[in-house]
């Protein structure tokens, strides 16, 4: 006989106070409220939001080394699909302080975009954060 494994989506309370994220600005802001250890390690968090922009739900993607962490573009969206997300920002740090991205980024965030496209899924930024400042591709045209 096997055993049949039942998906769960589970969520744990935060202290933030935020329904609505309407600028890269707000959604920097509030990255860093939920960020930890952003000028240690490279990692990568996701807000996912539905079709009002109203949050839904704060994910930790990943976490890397000095100077890179992974982006899997199916992890990404197939947590919006299980949560009915509609739309998401994406972020990343550098822990060295630099907000140019790499071609890397770059590439990255054309993939999400082309990929979430097909599923009806909006990506409406990338920001790349420091604790002093942030980039964001949306803003930059790069989009």
């Amino acid at each position: 006989m096997n055993v049949l494994n039942e998906l769960l989506v589970d969520y744990k309370k935060t202290n933030v106070l935020t329904s609505q994220i309407k600028s890269s600005k707000q959604a920097y802001e509030l990255f860093i409220q939920l960020w930890q250890g952003i000028d240690f390690k490279e990692s990568v968090n996701v807000l996912y939001l539905d079709n009002n922009s109203d949050l839904l739900c704060f994910y930790r993607l990943s976490t890397g080394g000095l100077t890179g962490s992974i982006i899997d573009v199916r992890e990404v969206l197939s947590i919006a699909l299980r949560i009915k997300s509609t739309a998401f920002i994406i972020a990343h740090n550098h822990p060295s302080g630099r907000l140019d991205p790499s071609t890397a980024d770059v590439q990255i965030t054309q993939k999400l975009k082309q990929c979430a496209s097909i599923l009806d899924l909006n990506l409406l930024d990338h920001l790349i954060v420091t604790s002093q400042s942030f980039y964001s591709f949306s803003d930059s045209g790069k989009l």
